[in-house]
Order: structure tokens, then sequence, then C-alpha cells
């Protein structure tokens, strides 16, 4: 990879975690499924918290 190509791909990164993204491992993420689970469901809870309470 290009320096610039690297330095462009920092720069990318760097800006979506000052956006509260985040950065993750590969620890956790299902290859098969292609989905972070614990992540898919955090998002599940507080975005809705009324379904969640059902199961």
């Amino acid at each position: 990879m290009k320096d610039n190509e690297k330095r462009f791909e920092e720069d990318i990164e760097s800006h979506l975690i000052n956006q509260e993204y985040r950065k993750l491992s590969m620890q956790g993420y299902d290859v098969s499924k292609g989905i972070y689970l614990d992540i898919l469901v955090e998002f599940i809870k507080k975005t809705q918290s009324k379904s969640w309470e059902r199961y």
C-alpha cells in the first residue's frame, strides 16, 4: 500500500472515531454471519428496549 493511501485510511479512521465510532478487533466477530453479535444485541437493547423486554 502506498504511503499516501495508508495516511488517507488513517485520516478517515481518526475522523470516524472522533464521531463516536468504535475501532473493533476481530474478537467477537462471527465470520459466518458477518456480524458482531454482542454489538447487535447492545444496539437492539438501546433502540428497542420495550420489544427487548418481552424476550
